[in-house]
């Protein structure tokens, strides 16, 4: 569509691809209404899109009302990294 993609350095050192490859790819698909491309481009950051809506909602209440994250929602953010990491793995074996 627009033929502007963000290059992933680690991609081009590696070869490999990194967890956000395709995040480009998977915001212009959502946004043409694409959802299966948007879906190839990046599963897991597609089914998580909720979760990571919730999140900079949440931080930006957090902020507003000066509070500090809890401790459930830290360990929440540790799971969602450990999670995208798992995944990026099991993706670049397959």
């Amino acid at each position: 569509m627009t033929h502007i993609y963000i290059p992933c350095v680690f991609r081009a050192i590696t070869g490999y691809k990194c967890p956000g490859c395709g995040t480009t790819t998977l915001c212009v698909n959502i946004l043409q209404f694409r959802f299966s491309e948007a879906f190839h481009a990046n599963p897991f950051i597609f089914t998580t899109i909720p979760f990571i809506l919730f999140e900079i909602v949440y931080n930006v209440y957090l902020s507003y009302t000066e509070k500090r994250m809890p401790l459930w929602n830290q360990v929440l953010l540790g799971v969602y990294c450990f999670a995208i990491l798992i995944f990026d793995i099991i993706r670049n074996v397959m």
